[in-house]
């Protein structure tokens, strides 16, 4: 039955056949999505809370820099309590970091300060000649000359934070007293997928600044018209690109491609508003595109699994078996040996026994042979006298009476 299985299994993996559907090239660029995302989310903090956020960043930074090669320096716990309240729970906090260059790291054996298991924020010594190539164009800022690459990209990304900070304490809220948003006009972006993008702007940006901020970190890609899950591998000459399209809901207002260039302020989307984002028609976001792709991957994935699972558990299974087995025999020796060494040890018992019941008879025959000698020479001894008394002329009967006596104590002795 279970070979029967496998190849069942078998059969099935190589009947269930995936197809597979190549994404169009994309001009999406995932660090300068990361890099707007940080801008727009930066705005929707207060400004207590960004000053805060940018004291503790000019420290760190000015740790790193001033001692590139310190680890301590470079390693920041996630559950330091005065690192999560002025830092890491700010919105777009995450987004900072990591343009900054710091990973999340989970240090299962401990180091750097952290406790065992304890994960913590770590910029790498190196991130690698591309990324900080990339990190440079991208944030435009070139850094000094004979500093280490990851001292460079921190460098450069520190600068551009710098101007993205103050250019939010810039805004007019940020000036008012109690003020809980620097943002000019905080934005709510309903997506298709049910997720909300949140940004902050300056009231005089035009809208379409709030369109290229979702094409930049939501990109979309054409779609064939008879394929509307999958992307086209090329989109028509002529055809419009995938972009998305706002609509306000409350009151219901689109705005088309002759409203994106009237200011926020004009539209009336400020101080807060909030926006439905659709994609254009034959355009679809690269991120259910990907998603789709990567569930049928899993999927096939999942199956080679599940093969891969039941060949292993059949040979878990046979090896159980042999352990057994190794586990009963070996047992059974031990039984084996456990007995033969109890017989051997009950045979040595009785020999010893027998041994010592022979030695307590023949100590009792020498004592009674010892005590024979002693009674037939003391017989004789009597025997002896008693003739000798004859001799000497004592009286006869008496005489005759101790050699009776004598003789019958020498044929007991004897006997």
């Amino acid at each position: 039955p279970v070979v029967q299985a496998m190849a069942g299994l078998a059969a099935l993996a190589d009947a269930v056949k995936v197809e597979e559907h190549a994404l169009p090239e994309s001009n999406a660029d995932p660090f300068g999505a990361l890099l707007e995302r940080t801008a727009r989310q930066l705005p929707l903090n207060s400004p207590d809370s960004l000053n805060a956020l940018r004291d503790v960043l000019t420290k760190v930074v000015s740790n790193i820099l001033a001692s590139p090669f310190e680890s301590k320096y470079r390693s920041l716990r996630v559950s330091n309590k005065t690192l999560r309240q002025k830092l890491f729970d700010r919105i777009g906090a995450r987004e900072v970091m990591t343009v900054l260059g710091f990973k999340r790291v989970t240090f299962l054996g401990g180091g750097d300060g952290a406790a065992p298991g304890e994960a913590c924020l770590v910029l790498p010594f190196d991130p690698g000649e591309e990324e900080v190539s990339t990190a440079s164009e991208e944030i435009g800022v070139t850094g000094g000359q004979g500093e280490s690459p990851s001292a460079l990209a921190l460098g450069e990304a520190w600068a551009w934070l710098e101007k993205q900070l103050a250019a939010c304490l810039e805004m007019e809220p940020a000036k008012r007293p109690g003020a809980t948003s620097c943002a000019e006009c905080a934005l709510q972006l309903r997506l298709p997928s049910g997720q909300v993008a949140k940004a902050g702007f300056f009231a005089s940006e035009p809208l379409r600044a709030v369109r290229d901020f979702l094409d930049k970190t939501q990109p979309l890609v054409r779609t064939a018209p008879d394929s509307p899950g999958f992307a086209a591998p090329a989109a028509a000459e002529g055809a419009a690109p995938a972009t998305w399209v706002l609509q306000q809901a409350h009151p219901k207002v689109a705005f088309g491609e002759e409203r994106l260039g009237n200011s926020l302020s004009a539209l009336g989307l400020v101080p807060r508003a909030t926006l439905v984002a659709t994609p254009s028609a034959g355009s679809a976001p690269q991120t259910d595109l990907e998603a789709r792709q990567r569930s049928e991957a899993e999927a096939e994935a999942a199956l080679r699994r599940a093969h891969e699972s039941h060949k292993s558990s059949v040979r878990a299974k046979e090896a159980s078996v042999r352990q057994a087995n190794t586990l009963r025999g070996s047992a059974l020796k031990e039984e084996r040996a456990r007995l033969l060494g109890d017989f051997q040890a009950d045979r040595e018992d009785a020999r010893a026994r027998l041994q010592l019941r022979a030695a307590a008879v023949e100590q009792r025959r020498l004592d009674a042979e010892a005590e024979a000698r002693s009674a037939a020479e003391a017989a004789e001894a009597g025997v002896t006298a008693a003739a000798q008394a004859l001799n000497d002329g004592e009286d006869p009967i008496a005489a005759a009476d101790a050699a009776e006596a004598a003789y019958s104590t020498q044929a007991s002795a004897r006997a």
